[in-house]
């Protein structure tokens, strides 16, 4: 029998259509080995040519630089295995950062190996990453690396959170960090997205986004894939149509077409998976069966263990798996333990989606007793085809194992989708309570306090149909306190209030205090401290002395009451009180938090020495205990501190440590994102503004669509707006501030900002809250505060007499509060400008000294405005300042009135002045710019 002629298998082998792509590629690899590096985010949907553009540029790249990859798995890998494999090759090229990183690198080999490190399972996820990072460091210091991740569509949590962690070095490193994903993995409230979302923001990331082929791209594409193949050019149309760009669609249409010498172009394949169960057709029947049984192993299979589920020795399987080899669908993935991937996800899915429910069931089950008689196990692996098998047994038996390894390993978001599985199949009502239990837990870890909310409120319900009053109360009240840490205070507060009025005087007495205590904190935190206080005092002292939860439940509303009050004597006693709870409580988490509180509380005193040692002591607590959340959280605080007292480079600095820290902490992120803004608009700090706050977000708290706990950040973003010029929505945000406030505590700046550009609607309850804090005796702050924002309401109505009267006890309170950014703005008032610019020059505060037409050096009493105004607007205001009125203004410039009056509004709004008669004031001896 003659043999058949040899042909040209149908590939793409050019290099088409991706050549910008692959330049920029080029470029920041060049910027890498200079000193600046970077992550490209390489993304697009399934089959356009992520895994394509990234192997040429490696081909292209290879002998200049190291290089090593990986490519994330489908449905478990340990936490950072990609990254620590890809260390993993390159240390075991530069030796010498083992010895130099000896306890990095050896948690490092632990890591690549899957495994926990033997007597370091505690070891923190911040912990974890920071020696990556540092071996990362070491290595760039005389290398330039790059590391390709690909598919982090399917990356662990922790993987995640070190791409962005990488952040806080790579621009000053040799490192290209090449990651790609699926564009159509981006869902709304999956774990991408906000990850991505996080990424693009900065400075040193760049996102590549390949979209599909146009017509003239993709025939290109498709005549190049059959070269040496006689193809018709109805067919060559119908494969450019119908793979509508997707050049894996393109090629697997191409490779149909000439092996099954289809000629209609109707009867084409009109979807990936039809293209791909074609070719399976030269297969003998049974190649397609030891494949199919491959699929369901999954996208990458040991070729010994796919022999054993199909009760063969190796020698059984090899020949279809060379047949599949040859035919393109699978590609030999490591020769020396022998095996295989899948040569895309989706053939592997289109595969395993062909077999009817009872095969699949049947196969898996056989997969998983194979797995079973081999040694060491994963329960991973295990767990996941005994819940496809459809094995409630051994589904609840080997999830519940795989998610106690998964936590072990701080693998949370793996660990609540394991423990998820085993509760479907937990025969008995007690046994789902405590797998709900640690469904929740998991979510908790992972930062996710609303899936962590809806496991409880599911378990909470099984707990009160059987009746117990007392575990059902508990979780109760830790809901209401998870809604409040996850930004829903609104809700938190109803959710307490509804189910503690549904409980008896009886049962509260002896299950309820803990939700007694939660609801009091809300309420004390909303600033109704009086209603706090007479809702604790419902339950008998003794009753708050039984434990560590019921003293905090008891004391941290009290502590945050007494706070609102200004009653300084019984905070302090809070305060020792909070101290002992510290002190006693063995868990690091809650303790830490009591700390948060006293700081909070000591900030919005004024009371800058106990504020700072509660964060400097919560800092250090935090960072001990790797909880990297709080760390960002007692940073933001400290920052905002520093910055309150007029020290804003140390303040940037401090925001500096904590950019780009990975977390999902909501008041963390609150409190670091108010304290930013506050520096970046005091240092006029654009970048700052712009690293903490995306124009998407902007345009939520602008629509009233973001989470009730973000109202601390409404009285911050308003005058971000207004000095962006849309004072419109900048009043809309004071408003409704205000409107939501029940106490200005800790939020004097906020308030001031109100009296600058509120709407005149607003003022008088923006005062009313001001006041109503000055009236309490210990209140210091608002007290300085009262006058400052009568004067600057005085300024801006023009008047100048009033405000100067009013801003004078300003200037002396704040100056003993050592606030200098409000004591300089008083000094504005008084008139002794050259005053304020001193104190302006010495904190460093940029944009108030713009807006007064100074330099940040000395030495200009009159210098000219630096580029604020443009020469229209400096027209303008310089006709204002002779008196001409805005018709006389339209007439000179020859321009509308209406014209006119868009840019006095802009001029006013750039330079902080509120009246014509501000402006002629401010223009006397200005030269021209």
């Amino acid at each position: 029998m003659n043999a058949a002629p040899l042909r040209s298998s149908v590939v793409c082998r050019p290099f088409l259509g991706r050549e910008r792509e692959l330049g920029e590629l080029a470029a920041l690899h060049k910027s890498a080995t200079q000193g600046r590096g970077s992550i490209a985010l390489v993304s697009s949907d399934a089959g356009v040519g992520k895994t394509r553009l990234v192997s040429e540029f490696r081909r292209l790249t290879g002998g200049r630089a190291l290089i090593a990859e990986h490519a994330c798995r489908g449905y478990i890998q340990a936490p950072l295995l990609p990254f620590a494999e890809i260390l993993s090759t390159f240390v075991d090229k530069v030796p010498a950062v083992a010895g130099s990183l000896p306890d990095d690198v050896a948690l490092l080999r632990h890591l690549a190996a899957g495994e926990p490190p033997a007597g370091m399972e505690r070891i923190e996820r911040i912990e974890r990453l920071g020696a990556l990072v540092r071996i990362f460091e070491a290595l760039t210091a005389k290398h330039a690396l790059v590391a390709i991740v690909e598919d982090i569509h399917w990356a662990d949590a922790a993987t995640l959170d070190l791409l962005q962690h990488l952040l806080t070095i790579i621009e000053r490193t040799r490192l290209l960090v090449i990651a790609t994903f699926r564009r159509d993995e981006l869902r709304r409230g999956g774990t991408l997205m906000p990850v991505v979302g996080r990424l693009v923001r900065h400075v040193a990331v760049r996102e590549i986004a390949l979209a599909p082929f146009n017509s003239e791209g993709t025939e290109h594409f498709v005549r190049a894939a059959l070269h040496g193949h006689r193809t018709a050019p109805e067919q060559i149309r119908a494969i450019v149509r119908r793979s509508e760009g997707n050049a894996l669609f393109a090629e697997e249409l191409a490779r149909s077409a000439v092996e099954h010498r289809v000629r209609d172009a109707d009867i084409l394949p009109l979807s990936i998976r039809n293209a791909i169960l074609e070719r399976l057709e030269p297969l003998e029947a049974d190649g397609e069966h030891v494949l199919v049984h491959a699929a369901a192993i999954g996208r990458v299979f040991d070729v010994q263990f796919l022999a054993t589920t199909l009760g063969r020795d190796v020698g059984g399987v090899l020949p279809a798996l060379r047949r599949a080899r040859d035919l393109q669908l699978i590609v030999e993935q490591d020769s020396t333990t022998l095996s295989f991937a899948f040569r895309h996800a989706l053939m592997q899915e289109a595969l395993e989606g062909e077999l009817l429910a009872t095969e699949r069931r049947a196969i898996h089950l056989r997969i998983l007793e194979a797995l079973e008689a081999a040694p060491d196990a994963d329960p991973g692996a295990a767990a996941h085809h005994a819940w496809v098998a459809g094995d409630a047994r051994r589904t609840l038996q080997y999830g519940e194992a795989a998610g106690d390894r998964a936590t072990l390993i701080a693998a949370f978001e793996d660990a609540a989708d394991f423990y998820e599985r085993a509760l479907e199949a937990a025969p008995d009502v007690t046994e789902r309570e405590r797998l709900g239990g640690k469904v929740a837990e998991a979510w908790l870890h992972a930062g996710f306090l609303e899936r962590a909310v809806n496991v409880e409120k599911r378990v909470l319900a099984l707990m009160k149909a059987r009746g117990d009053v007392h575990g059902a109360a508990d979780l109760v009240a830790s809901i209401g306190g998870h809604l409040w840490n996850s930004g829903h205070d609104d809700e938190a507060r109803a959710w307490v209030q509804t189910e503690l009025a549904a409980m008896s005087p009886e049962t509260i007495a002896s299950s309820g205090v803990r939700i007694v205590g939660s609801l009091s904190f809300a309420l004390a935190c909303d600033g109704a401290a009086e209603e706090a206080l007479r809702i604790l005092a419902t339950v008998p002292p003794e009753a708050w002395e039984i434990g560590i939860w019921l003293r905090r439940s008891y004391h941290a509303p009290r502590l945050m009451a007494f706070a609102h009050l200004a009653d300084r004597e019984r905070w302090h006693q809070e305060i020792e009180a909070i101290d002992a709870i510290a002190r006693d409580d063995p868990n690091p988490r809650s303790a830490e938090t009591v700390l948060v509180n006293v700081a909070m509380t000591a900030m919005g005193l004024g009371e800058r020495g106990i504020a700072e040692h509660y964060t400097e002591r919560g800092l250090r607590h935090a960072i001990e205990h790797g909880m990297t959340g709080l760390v960002v959280l007692h940073r933001g605080m400290r920052a905002h501190l520093l910055a309150l007292h007029g020290e804003l480079s140390a303040a940037r600095a401090e925001l500096g440590l904590a950019l780009g820290t990975p977390h999902d902490h909501f008041i963390a992120r609150a409190y670091f994102t108010n304290a930013a803004l506050y520096v970046g608009l005091r240092l006029a700090d654009d970048a700052l503004i712009d690293r903490v706050i995306d124009p998407g977000l902007i345009e939520e708290f602008v629509a009233d669509t973001v989470p009730s706990g973000y109202a601390l950040l409404n009285g911050m973003v308003a005058p971000l707006l207004a000095a962006r010029g849309r004072l419109g929505d900048a009043q809309a945000l004071t408003q409704r501030m205000v409107s939501r406030l029940h106490s200005p505590f800790e939020q004097v700046a906020q308030l001031l900002y109100v009296a600058e550009i509120g709407a005149e609607a607003t003022l008088s309850s923006a005062r009313a809250l001001i006041a109503a804090g000055a009236s309490h005796e210990g209140d210091k702050v608002m007290q300085a505060a009262l006058p400052l924002f009568d004067a600057l309401v005085a300024a801006r109505e023009g008047r100048d007499d009033d405000a100067r009267r009013l801003a004078t006890p300003a200037v002396d309170a704040f100056r003993h509060l050592a606030y200098p950014l409000h004591e300089a703005r008083a000094l504005e008032l008084v008139g002794d400008i050259d005053a304020a610019v001193a104190v302006y020059r010495r904190t460093g505060a940029l944009a108030d000294l713009r807006r007064l037409g100074r330099s940040a050096c000395s030495g200009d009493a009159a210098a000219p405005i630096v580029k604020v105004l443009s020469e229209r607007e400096w027209q303008g205001a310089r006709l204002v300042a002779d008196g001409g009125t805005n018709r006389d203004i339209a007439e000179a410039l020859g321009i509308g009135i209406k014209t006119v009056e868009k840019h006095l509004a802009s001029t006013y709004m750039k330079l902080g002045l509120r009246s014509r008669a501000q402006l002629s004031v401010f223009m006397v001896g200005r030269p021209s710019p």
